[in-house]
């Protein structure tokens, strides 16, 4: 049985074929079960996300699993890879293993060191094991992948510091303050940005939280989720006044704070400080209330400076990160070669055990009673002395990597052994 992904993602496809190719978890579990039912993949995973599709597989015939995985991306899809060269990849044996280790520990992810995929990564899991399409080899590997992407979280910090403006922003909130839990944030515009800012700042534990936005149904309904308060953008005024830390990101087209509104408010507010995030462009802010005493103002040009230098540190956590990789990949390795020697010790010494019996049968006749008891235990001594330094190198064999596979695959294809999975298989 040999090991197979294929699958595209951000780096090797486009959006706009990404998302034709992107399965719900409803079609992730039928396509399993089907391929469950089919068994030209004993075992499969399927892993969706916004930024990848990938077909994990197990198969005694890569090419023919390859096939079968791009046709049923044909069938299910109506997307036709061939027709899309460079799309798509196919990776086999233990790359396909370190590919999904990798991916588990936030390597091959879009943002450098993400935590999301983590949890994918175990749902893929628990939809495989829910179709009955996930075996005793997948399994294992997926176990692989969540320790693989806990310990890289743990043991580096290749997933630490702010790399998208929302989570800057609120970082920059969490610099700002020691304790956000006693300081007023007020967020100016409810679009994609804004919310997930305020999302950000909930979790890192602001519970004084005002959303002003025109549309106020709007505000209301984000401050009913994050369990903040909403308020009309007639009363910005007042909001500022009574703010410690403002992050805007309106759609306006010009500023909606300029100095001159500004100075009265700053005025009133005696020595407390206010900090402005602006992540809005064009700026919601004009530049010039930054000389303004007691107002510290940042735009999207100081995110992107606290977002370069967060990636810059989670690049040189790298290393670390493969490290971990290589020492799970090596473990499974040596896992997987050990349960590869047990089945074909067991029936190599069935094929010699038959044989053995085949021939005392055949042969009964010259012996009498005793001696057919001797001859009985004569050959089964011989077959045991003859078998025991095989079955020896097998167990090495089976720690010694891809070449020790070959030689046990050897042994099969030598005495016409049955591989594992293949019984249930064979016609009647």
């Amino acid at each position: 049985m040999d090991l197979i992904v294929v699958g595209l993602n951000h780096r090797s496809a486009p959006i706009e074929v990404r998302e034709l190719v992107a399965f719900s978890e409803e079609e992730i579990l039928e396509v399993l079960a089907h391929t469950h039912r089919e068994e030209t993949l004993s075992e499969a995973i399927l892993l969706s996300t916004c930024n990848r599709t990938e077909f994990y597989g197990l198969s005694t015939d890569n090419g023919a699993a390859e096939m079968y995985i791009r046709n049923l991306i044909v069938e299910k899809k109506h997307v036709d890879l061939e027709a899309h060269p460079g799309y798509a990849y196919t990776l086999t044996r233990n790359e396909s293993v370190r590919h999904l280790l990798r991916v588990a520990a936030g390597l091959d992810s879009l943002v450098l060191g993400e935590s999301q995929i983590l949890g994918q990564v175990r749902r893929a899991h628990e939809l495989s094991l829910e179709s009955g399409a996930c075996g005793i080899v997948l399994n294992r590997i997926l176990q692989s992948a969540v320790s693989v992407g806990k310990r890289v979280r743990n043991e580096t910090r290749i997933g630490a510091g702010a790399v998208s403006v929302a989570s800057a922003a609120s970082e920059l909130a969490s610099k700002i303050f020691e304790d956000l839990k006693t300081r007023k944030v007020l967020l100016i515009g409810v679009g994609e940005m804004g919310a997930l800012t305020a999302r950000h700042m909930v979790e890192r534990g602001v519970r004084q939280l005002v959303i002003a936005n025109r549309t106020y149904s709007k505000a209301e309904e984000l401050s009913c989720e994050l369990g903040g308060k909403a308020a009309p953008l007639d009363r910005l005024d007042e909001c500022l006044a009574e703010a410690d830390i403002v992050i805007s990101s309106t759609g306006a087209t010009a500023p909606i704070v300029t100095r001159e509104r500004m100075q009265p408010i700053v005025n009133g507010r005696g020595s407390r400080p206010l900090y402005v995030i602006d992540i809005a462009l064009p700026r919601d802010f004009e530049s010039s209330i930054a000389e303004l005493d007691g107002v510290f103002l940042h735009d999207l040009d100081d995110m992107k400076v606290l977002v370069d230098r967060n990636l810059g540190n989670r690049r040189e956590e790298i290393p670390k990160a493969e490290a971990i990789v290589e020492q799970e990949l090596e473990n499974f390795c040596s896992w997987r070669s050990s349960l590869a020697a047990t089945p074909v010790i067991k029936k190599l010494r069935e094929r010699v055990e038959a044989l053995r019996k085949q021939e005392l049968e055949r042969h009964r006749k010259k012996f009498c009673r005793d001696d057919r008891e001797q001859v009985d235990l004569l050959t089964e001594s011989l077959v045991n002395k003859i078998l025991h330094p095989l079955m020896n190198h097998v167990r090495d064999w089976s720690n010694s990597g891809e070449l020790g596979a070959q030689r046990i695959d050897t042994l099969y294809e030598a005495f016409d052994l049955e591989r594992p999975g293949e019984d249930s298989k064979k016609k009647p």
